[in-house]
């Protein structure tokens, strides 16, 4: 669930061999399920649509990709957008869910609000406070995407913000299905 980072991985994986769908795990045992919202804020996560979808999908685990549109605004907190991301976590464990994932906030080439420097530097210490946070929880976990930040080659559309077809989001599909795998495991411990 979250921002159009979700409904572009959702676009990308159903454009993909049908073995991707799923991101290419076994669907006896982890069924994958997505809700993205382009310019998504965490505010638009307690919406109707969002928690419809909760209700039907009834999901275990929530892989959770909010907060990027949030930090782009000049009055942004750092501490202030971890609580209300937690909010949302534990909204989640209210209606059932039994582990909730947290990606981290992804850095930026561009902006429409604030400098890149100053989002980049906002959303590192956003995702600290995150992993601090969750380290304390059994039922919410922190994952840090792995090969986007710093790769040798460039992840980003030329928005500055989106991952691209050819590197971004095949980088993306492996974080979020290695923190679906997380997530899982959770469950069994």
């Amino acid at each position: 669930m979250g921002h159009s980072f979700v409904r572009r991985l959702s676009e990308f994986v159903s454009s993909r061999d049908a073995e991707w769908r799923n991101l290419r795990l076994e669907e006896s045992s982890i069924k994958v399920s997505f809700l993205g919202k382009g310019g998504g804020r965490v505010s638009d996560l307690f919406s109707d649509q969002f928690r419809r979808f909760v209700e039907a999908v009834t999901p275990d685990v929530v892989i959770l990709q909010i907060g990027g549109n949030d930090a782009d605004c000049p009055s942004a907190e750092p501490r202030r957008l971890t609580i209300n991301i937690f909010s949302i976590a534990e909204w989640l464990l209210g209606y059932g869910v039994k582990h909730v994932v947290i990606m981290q906030l992804l850095p930026r080439q561009l902006t429409r609000r604030v400098s890149p420097v100053v989002y980049n530097e906002f959303i590192k210490t956003v995702n600290q406070h995150i992993k601090r946070m969750a380290s304390t929880r059994g039922d919410i976990s922190y994952h840090k995407h792995k090969g986007l930040k710093g790769s040798p080659t460039n992840v980003f559309r030329r928005d500055g913000v989106h991952l691209n077809d050819a590197h971004g989001l095949p980088k993306y599909v492996r974080s979020v299905r290695g923190a679906v795998i997380v997530g899982a495991r959770q469950l069994s411990s």
